[in-house]
Order: structure tokens, then sequence, then C-alpha cells
């Protein structure tokens, strides 16, 4: 029996043909190529016993490959700037030739601004697609949330609207096999009493709703982040406790039934910020009030194992006003990024450093070279670190833009390449790495309405950015 073995990038899928044996044939491999996007380049190469070979190629047609012998056959696709994704499984083999169909080239940066009213606040990648969740100003004082699916082109493919009573502010988008969880802060402000609640949903891929949740009770009650496992997620979150606000984590099975909790903090106000999942351990960093001065936090770190019994617990004081916003596990190291605030504009910028689980120091870096306002997300590139960045805009333009960096995970901070600049203000608020790149998201102020649109930015390893 034939075997076709189909390589698209990091994509690989089998399919056997119809059993007939075409071994000893000659003859031609075709595909088609369909995009939205015109003069792209990438290549096609074809492999099958000792034949090889390629063809290059930079439009929208097909490709043909003739006097090729069949048998174990191996159509694989490059490109430093496309990737090509499979739109259909089907191929049709015959005693002629073969006939591959279809093949979708997709563009690994674009920048894209959305009719879609709100902000864009979290993302995850399927196979076929871009997930995005946000939140959406409906009325004064009133949001919901929104999920949203995009093709790897940056297209819209449909939008579900999620809505409560409540003001509900999305927070972070966690997949876990078929299925997607939403989380969420719902906060109430009735006539004798505000607070806030957790919101858990869950949906299948086309958005629809397969189990909800409201969780807390009257008070004080958030999501920062979750941990997704195979049979149950840890949500980290802020809850009121005996003396003042603590760090809480809270795990939940599928069918959002809370199954053990522990709150994590101390004698005064401590807020959760980001967890990280590193080796047995759950590192949750978050910020408290420094102690001579209530309006400048501090970072901290409280280090559990997986029952969340507390293991370790140490504050970073040093003056400034700082928080962590990402983090990432990465040998054997967490790598963070945030803000910093030092009393004036030119001391306000990114914090970036790395923390070795369990010491009692960490690497911290302030950059408020180049504009740099704030960082948004961290994750690994190579030998380096991918950031995003939030910069201040220049005179006569609104207040930031955004734009990617490069940490080298000790101290070094290099400025990479802006986005496309506009007289808009612009917020990140989600930085992912993706299968073809990294992919950013947030909003874009239009000063017309005065209202938020969603914005997302797909760049690839190397920044390319539209």
């Amino acid at each position: 029996m034939s075997l076709l073995i189909v390589s698209c990038g990091n994509m690989i899928g089998d399919s056997d043909t119809d059993g007939s044996d075409y071994s000893g044939e000659v003859s031609y491999v075709r595909g088609l190529v369909k995009s939205k996007w015109g003069n792209v380049p990438f290549s096609v190469k074809i492999t099958a016993g000792n034949f090889s070979k390629t063809i290059n190629s930079n439009n929208n047609n097909g490709f043909e490959f003739d006097d090729v012998p069949l048998g174990n056959i191996r159509v694989s696709f490059s490109s430093s700037s496309c990737r090509i994704v499979p739109e259909y499984a089907d191929f049709n083999l015959t005693s002629k030739g073969l006939t591959l169909d279809s093949f979708r080239l997709v563009k690994d940066f674009w920048n894209c601004e959305y009719e879609l009213e709100g902000s864009a606040v979290d993302c995850i990648e399927t196979k076929d697609a871009y997930y995005i969740c946000g939140t959406v100003n409906t009325a004064i004082r009133a949001n919901d949330i929104f999920l949203t699916k995009v093709n790897f082109d940056g297209d819209v493919i449909w939008t579900k609207y999620f809505g409560s009573t409540y003001d509900d502010e999305s927070v972070c988008l966690r997949s876990n096999k078929d299925k997607l969880l939403i989380a969420a802060n719902s906060v109430y402000n009735d006539a004798d009493f505000a607070g806030s609640n957790v919101r858990l949903i869950i949906t299948d891929l086309n958005g629809d709703v397969i189990k909800e949740k409201l969780w807390g009770g009257p008070g004080y009650e958030t999501v920062n982040d979750i941990c997704v496992e195979s049979s149950s997620f840890v949500m980290a979150g802020t809850v009121d406790g005996s003396n003042g606000f603590d760090m809480v984590l809270v795990r939940f099975d599928y069918n959002l039934t809370e199954k053990f909790r522990a709150n994590l903090g101390s004698s005064g106000d401590e807020y959760g910020c980001v967890l990280v999942k590193a080796l047995n351990s759950f590192c949750y960093f978050g910020k408290a009030p420094d102690i001579s001065d209530g309006t400048v936090y501090n970072p901290i770190v409280r280090i559990t194992d997986e029952a969340f019994n507390e293991t370790f617990a140490e504050t970073f004081a040093s003056g400034k006003n700082e928080i962590i916003k990402s983090a990432v596990y990465s040998g054997n190291r967490i790598y963070f990024c945030g803000s910093y605030y030092d009393g004036g504009i030119s001391e306000k910028g990114g914090l970036v450093g790395s923390y070795v689980p369990g010491e009692r120091v960490i690497n911290k870096n302030y950059i408020c070279t180049e504009d740099v306002e704030s960082f948004a997300g961290i994750y690994p590139n190579g030998s380096a670190f991918a950031v995003a960045v939030k910069l201040r805009k220049k005179e006569g333009m609104r207040d930031s833009d955004t734009a990617l960096g490069e940490f080298d995970g000790v101290n070094a901070f290099s400025l990479k390449k802006g986005f496309r600049a506009s007289y808009k203000e612009e917020d990140i608020m989600f930085f992912k790495r993706t299968s073809a790149g990294f992919i950013s998201g947030g909003s874009s102020y239009n000063s017309t309405n005065g209202k938020y649109y969603m914005k997302l930015v797909s760049a690839n390893r190397e920044y390319d950015v539209q």
C-alpha cells in the first residue's frame, strides 16, 4: 500500500491510498495552493525514494511535478514568511498521478484592526484557528465577554457574546482537548453592597456553552490566571481573607466542581498576578503594598506543591511600584516581565528579569529608554526571549503604540520592530507564542466615536510585522 506524508511546517499528516499498488508507475504529483495574500515566496519539495525535486513559487497557483515514481511520497513546504496548511485531507490517486486538494497559504505576519468593539485579553491556538476572548462595553459601567474565532490570516470567522446582570470582564482563555475555558471577573454594584465573583465558562470549539459557574460569595473574589492540566485546572485569584486580601489557589475539575483550595497570605493585603507551573511546584507571583508607602507595590512570590502546601514565600522590595504581568518557565528559571513606576514620566518603564524558584534574590532590570512604557508578555525565542512592548508615542500622537523587543535572559534588552504606527491609542493585553511565531492583542482607540476596538498583530520569529 502506498503512503503519502504531507509535511507543512511543523504539521505532518499521514493518509493511506485506495490500496492499489502504484509503486512502479512514473507519473505526476500536483496540488492547489490558495491564499488571500499575493507574491509571498515559498517552495514545494517532493521526495520519493531516491527522487527529490524542489519547485519555487511566489504566487497563488498550484504546483505540479512530473516523472515522480509513486510509492512512499513526501510533499513538504517551506518559507521564511509563510506557512502552508492542508485545507482538505482528501487526495485523489490514480494510475496516472496524485492530486492533492488543497492547501492554503498562510502569511505569518499581519497587523489587523477590527470593527469588533472591545479589547482582546487572551488567545489560544488550535490546529486551524486562533480563539480570542475579550471584554466589550455594552452600557454605562457594564461589560460583557466576547469570544471570537480568527483564522491564521487574521480574518474573523465568528463572534459570540456572553452576558449577565453583572459587569463581566474577561481575564484569560485556556483550552483542554476540544473545549475552551473562559475565566472572567463579574463585578456587581447593588444598592447596599459592591463586590466581585469569578465567572467560569466552558464552551465547545463552536463557542456554544457547555457549562458555566459563578464562584464566590458576598465580598471580593477575582481570578488572575489559570493553569490547565489533563483532568483539572488551577485557578489563581485574590479573595477577602481574615486579615485583608489574600492570594488563593483553587483546583476545579472540568465539571467546574471545586476540589480543594488554599488561601496564601500574611497579615497584610496581597493581590495575585501570574501563576507559573515549575516542575512539580506552583509559583504564584503577586504584589503587596510597601510597609513604608502603601501606594507602592512590591513583587512577591509564593511557592506551593501540587496540593497547595506552601513551601516558600518572599517579597522583593525595591521602593519602586512594580507589577509582574507575564512569566514563563524555561531552563530551570522563570523569566518574567511587567512594568514599574518611580515617580515621574522618565521613571516609568518596563520590568524584565529572571528568578530561580526558591531563591531569596531576584534578577530585575528596569528599561525606560526608547520610550518603553511597559512589557506585556514574554516567551522564549531561540537563545533569547521575545517581549511585547508598549511604547509612549511621540509628540502629536496619542498616548501609546506597540512594538516587539528581545531580552537576552540576563540584563540586555533591545527594541526590535514597531507595529504600524497610527494616530490611535493602542494597548497590549496579551502576547502568546504560536506555531508560526507570536500573536499580540489588545485594543485600538477611535477618537471619532470614543470607542475601543479589537486589534491583533501576528509576527514571525524574526519579528517581521506588516
